[in-house]
């Protein structure tokens, strides 16, 4: 009887035995793989000169992470759970035009993963306020002076200038590269209100400024 216990309690054993062997193994290699997920940018993102770069990495060692851009590393700092790493890219001195993107993650398991992506390098258009000046005061009418630039093949292709305050939204004027003209103010008399210029190239790309005036009664 004793015997045949022991028989039973040695095959139980060894039936236990080889499962922890089948299970272990995968349960550590599942926490042990890295997972990398690639935030900003998206792909295919028009970036201008310098632009910020996140990923989200899972693992359960150290790693050193980096963006390569043609020839050049710029590195990602890790927080200090070690899961999000962060950096600024500067595309300073290259051409406009398709950039490749490859984000290399290097574990100190020896192992390296890398992601590749594609984005659009192209400068934001570049706007001059010429009138008003900022602070400026007037009773009603404001002169309005401001141009736009960029380097695309067909530069700038809309001008607005918008008139705001914490509850009234006003578009002033509007043009394809360049507003010179008087407006009025009536409507804003006794406020202090911002004038937004905004900017756009033939690639979607805004650029935005502000101006600060004051309009008596």
């Amino acid at each position: 009887m004793l015997v045949c216990i022991q028989k039973r309690l040695a095959v139980i054993f060894l039936a236990i035995t080889l499962l922890l062997s089948w299970l272990l193994p995968t349960r550590v290699l599942a926490v042990e793989e890295p997972t990398i997920q690639w935030g900003a940018p998206l792909s295919t993102q028009l970036v201008s000169t310098t632009f910020y770069v996140d990923a989200t990495i899972h693992s359960t060692g150290r790693y050193i992470a980096t963006i390569e851009v043609e020839g050049h590393l710029f590195p990602l700092h890790v927080n200090k759970w070690a899961w999000w790493a962060v950096g600024i890219v500067s595309l300073a001195g290259q051409e406009r035009g398709v950039k490749k993107l490859t984000l290399r993650v290097a574990f100190d398991s020896g192992k390296v993963v890398e992601q590749v992506r594609y984005v659009i390098y192209d400068l934001e258009p570049t706007i001059t306020i010429t009138s008003p000046l900022p602070s400026t005061s007037t009773s009603g009418d404001v002169l309005l002076q401001a141009s736009c630039r960029d380097d695309g093949s067909r530069g700038c292709v809309e001008l607005k200038v918008t008139a705001a305050t914490s509850y009234k939204y006003k578009v002033l004027a509007t043009a394809e590269r360049e507003i010179n003209q008087i407006v009025s103010l009536a409507a804003f008399r006794g406020e202090r209100v911002t004038l937004i210029f905004e900017g756009k190239d033939n690639t979607g790309q805004v650029t935005r400024k502000e101006r600060t005036i004051f309009v008596v009664r």
